[in-house]
């Protein structure tokens, strides 16, 4: 699952508003009028708040601030200790499971996952794959990278073809780092990384001859994901995508438990071809990933940054503690990974609309 933390904006109070309305939260929260307004007003100082972020879709909203010691009396807190307390809602009742990790959890979680690579499985040789399944793809194409994180793929891509590249992310740092890349490499020129909303990512209908999406689209829904991909994509335009899956029935309550939480209504492989097929899409090809997709770019860096996150923080037993928590991803696979898999999946738009 990929984590981030962005700043409220005033379009950001709609949404707000509809959390802090649920009966859950109002249960918790109380006056949703009165939230409202002081979220709309600018944090006092030593005040800190942001909407939670994750996997591209926005889930909550993290309050912290530091009152004083009168302040705390005052309000009949007395057993709180000065020194920051912090507060939440989220969307729904499986996010608060999430949120309820706290700060500095999200803190030590982007400190590992903006370092890596890659933010999900996948590698070079994939991506080779997938594209030789875009057989008739123009030879200087116009590519549309949906979700692209640090950009990783982005990259690649770029080396693999030799048209233009429109690489989406909606965390400003990962477009950062991914503009700081592009530069770097003097690619600037032909591959742009801009900010934007993966559901609504502010393109051009039917502008596309490709759109490539490593492991985000369900972080809005497929089936809207697809939806999204379709009108963007020229006739005869590809697809390629790809998306966890279940291999087996009846996974291991503990992997069933992790999956509930990041994406509780995946399907089976077969379950992601109707999806396709009921969109409008001709299947073109798919194909699973394979173990060394997972590890030489995703969780063999992650476990190695995790021990050097653990000398940083050796004296810091909450740090400790989380990071024994991020280690839990990679253990599950190795324990689990017959259960689930990553599918490469390349799907074309039809030349005449079905």
């Amino acid at each position: 699952m990929r984590v981030h933390l962005l700043d409220i904006t005033s379009d950001d109070l709609p949404l707000i508003e509809k959390w802090l309305r649920a009966d859950h939260v109002r249960s918790v929260w109380g006056d949703p009028d009165e939230n409202l307004r002081l979220l709309s007003e600018p944090a006092a100082n030593g005040a800190w708040r942001a909407i939670i972020e994750a996997d591209g879709r926005k889930v909550g909203v993290v309050l912290w601030q530091h009152p004083s010691r009168e302040e705390l009396d005052a309000a009949g807190l007395t057993d709180i200790p000065t020194g920051g307390t912090s507060s939440w809602c989220a969307s729904d009742r499986r996010i608060e499971t999430m949120t309820e990790l706290g700060p500095r959890y999200w803190e030590i979680f982007l400190e590992l996952f903006e370092s890596l690579p890659r933010q999900g499985p996948g590698n070079r040789a994939c991506a080779e794959r997938a594209l030789g399944l875009c057989r008739e793809l123009k030879r200087f194409p116009t590519i549309l990278d949906l979700g692209c994180g640090v950009g990783g793929q982005t990259l690649q891509l770029a080396e693999m073809t030799s048209g233009t590249i429109v690489a989406v992310d909606n965390h400003r740092p990962s477009i950062e780092r991914l503009r700081a890349a592009l530069a770097e490499r003097e690619l600037s020129g032909r591959v742009s990384a801009i900010v934007a909303d993966m559901a609504d990512p502010k393109q051009q209908p039917e502008s596309f001859d490709l759109i490539w999406s490593e492991g985000a689209l369900y972080s809005v829904g497929l089936r809207t994901a697809l939806d999204v991909c379709y009108g963007l994509l020229r006739p005869s335009g590809y697809l390629a995508f790809t998306d966890a899956v279940w291999r087996k029935e009846n996974p291991p309550a503990e992997l069933k438990a992790a999956f509930d939480l990041e994406y509780p209504t995946m399907g089976s492989a077969d379950d992601d071809v109707a999806a396709i097929q009921n969109s409008g899409f001709e299947l073109i090809g798919r194909f699973t990933l394979p173990d060394e997709a997972w590890w030489d770019d995703f969780y063999s860096p992650m476990e190695a940054r995790i021990s050097r996150l653990r000398g940083t923080y050796a004296a810091d037993r909450e740090a400790l503690a989380i990071l024994d928590q991020l280690a839990e991803e990679p253990e599950l696979h190795r324990r689990y990974s017959e259960f689930y898999a990553y599918e490469f999946f390349v799907a074309r738009r039809p030349a005449i609309a079905c």
